[in-house]
């Protein structure tokens, strides 16, 4: 039985998904990819690595998410989400080893550090490092909040604890797509708006933050930075120059 399954959500993901998966390597674990009708070489690369691959019809992050938690054969003990356009440093994945075997009985789950890169450099200022997001638990113990955007995840009880070393966000399909991505993100944001059942899962996620129960994610940060709030021009100078 390995220490840890990983789920990877994908879509297009034939220049990230290497990264990621080789990114495990040396991490005890099994590895889970829901893939949501990739029409590029996404597939084949998850199985030449050895990933358990399955297709799913994708509606949000957040329900394609518990739809793998309710539904892959999960064996180990822990659970990692990592993104296609993520992956692990060495460092991270040696500690996750070490800790994940001394856990103390009570923690339920573990916040680790996103580090974004933008065009190759570390944005490290303005608010968005670091950022601490819920992404280790133990199996069983937390899904995601369903909501179209900036999902969190919950876990059902136990504490929270936090690794020293950080993850990656480093997208490579290039400026077009992040462009796409965050027009995408926008929609999505109005879908939530106009979602009455999911304002009151805002509000009970809101509630669970002040307990530490969930992930810190950047949300509304991250908003106010890409959407509208700089000029876009401005904002490109400083994504090229941090």
């Amino acid at each position: 039985m390995p220490l840890v399954d990983v789920i990877i959500l994908t879509h297009q993901e034939e220049l990230n998904l290497p990264h990621a998966l080789r990114s495990l390597k040396g991490l005890d674990c099994a590895i889970f990819v829901v893939d949501s009708g990739s029409t590029d070489r996404t597939v084949q690369i998850a199985q030449a690595c050895g990933a358990h691959v399955v297709t799913h019809e994708f509606q949000s992050q957040a329900r394609q998410l518990n739809w793998a938690l309710n539904t892959l054969p999960l064996t180990a003990m822990w659970t990692l989400r990592l993104d296609a356009d993520e992956h692990l440093t060495d460092d991270l994945v040696q500690e996750i080893g070490l800790v994940l075997s001394n856990a103390p009985a009570d923690v339920a789950g573990y916040l680790i550090k996103r580090r974004v890169y933008f065009w190759g450099r570390w944005i490290r200022f303005g608010g968005y490092y670091p950022t601490w997001l819920l992404r280790l638990w133990r199996t069983g113990k937390a899904r995601s909040e369903d909501t179209w955007m900036d999902e969190h995840m919950v876990v059902t009880g136990g504490s929270i604890g936090r690794l020293k070393h950080d993850f990656i966000d480093e997208n490579h399909k290039g400026l077009t797509f992040w462009i796409d991505k965050h027009n995408r993100y926008s929609d999505r944001e109005i879908m939530a708006i106009n979602a009455p059942s999911e304002q009151g899962a805002r509000q009970h996620v809101g509630s669970a933050a002040r307990r530490g129960a969930h992930d810190l994610g950047p949300g509304r940060r991250r908003r106010r930075a890409y959407r509208g709030h700089r000029p876009p021009d401005l904002l490109l100078q400083r994504g090229a120059a941090l």
